[in-house]
């Protein structure tokens, strides 16, 4: 049984999902890029409303574009939809999208909660473009600016209003993290990390593709083992520095390291044919001078 409510952040790309997503989990958790597409899986954050434990996901942009990746993406974003208990549909002060109107009418299907939120106006001048939004059909849209931090606390009082008038069944139990283990999931880019979290996890959290980079944020998935709870983090690939040239690779790989950091056990994994390379031992160096537990474990044996 869920412990919190599920608020989901959905909108196309480029309309600040992140952005404002860190701003409400007070933060930097996901990658902020000009980028469009930078966001694939869903990452998830807690923060609290007053006396409310809420958990908060980020999505993929809702788009008909994109690369190979896409349709992975958006079947995320379907999946987050889907498991959340109420939406914010984030949109751009300026003129509706029609894969934004195609997908408000998936919203109300769903019959979820949503809040209709426009985001990147900056100024009371850019108010106005609320009217634009108001043919979706979901009530008129809050105006904010999440990097500007204008508006955010009327934000929080429609999100607090709506979640207390939502019937949510919660487990109650304040105890339920006292023995949460964190481990991170580490290694060079695509030696089977994603395969390996929903395998553990039994689920399909992380998305799985031969195209080295394709986690780029950190995942994390928690599950229960014995009287234990096991939050696992699904991490980027770690490179050479010098051969990350990419803004978005430095992001991720920054993270990746930090989720060693704030892990109480690493699994270190290991292409199988690739042997221990010398990445994989200034990963190793990063969980020894963390004092961490390691795991080390061989990736895609059967292959060989």
């Amino acid at each position: 049984m869920k412990t919190k409510p599920i608020i989901a952040i959905i909108g196309r790309p480029n309309v600040g999902k992140s952005t404002l997503f860190n701003r409400l989990i007070r933060s930097k958790k996901s990658i902020i890029d000009s980028t469009p597409g930078v966001t694939r899986d869903i990452i998830s954050g807690d923060f609290k409303l007053n006396d409310i434990d809420i958990t908060l996901y980020d999505t993929g942009g809702i788009t008909d574009e994109g690369d190979i990746l896409n349709p992975v993406v958006q079947q995320k974003t379907l999946e987050a939809l889907n498991l959340a208990d109420m939406i914010i549909f984030l949109v751009e002060a300026a003129n509706p999208l029609p894969v934004e109107q195609e997908f408000i009418k998936i919203v109300r299907k769903s019959n979820k909660t949503a809040l209709l939120v426009m985001n990147k106006s900056d100024s009371p001048e850019k108010d106005v473009f609320s009217y634009d939004f108001l043919k979706f059909g979901i009530g008129e849209p809050i105006p904010i600016s999440a990097s500007h931090n204008r508006n955010i606390d009327l934000l929080h009082e429609a999100l607090y209003d709506t979640i207390k008038s939502i019937s949510i069944q919660l487990d109650n139990d304040t105890n339920i993290d006292k023995n949460l283990i964190k481990i991170a999931i580490v290694g060079k880019p695509n030696v089977g990390k994603s395969s390996l979290l929903n395998r553990l996890t039994n689920s399909t959290r992380s998305i799985v593709s031969p195209i080295p980079g394709t986690t780029r944020d950190v995942v994390d998935e928690t599950m229960s083992y014995g009287e234990n709870r096991l939050t696992f983090l699904d991490t980027a690939g770690i490179r050479r520095k010098s051969k990350v040239h990419e803004d978005i690779e430095y992001y991720s790989v920054n993270r990746s390291i930090k989720s060693i950091e704030e892990a109480d056990i690493t699994m270190l994994v290991i292409d199988y044919k690739d042997k221990v390379t010398d990445q994989d031992k200034k990963i190793t160096d990063q969980i020894v001078k963390n004092g961490k537990g390691l795991i080390l474990l061989l990736s895609k044996s059967d292959l060989f």
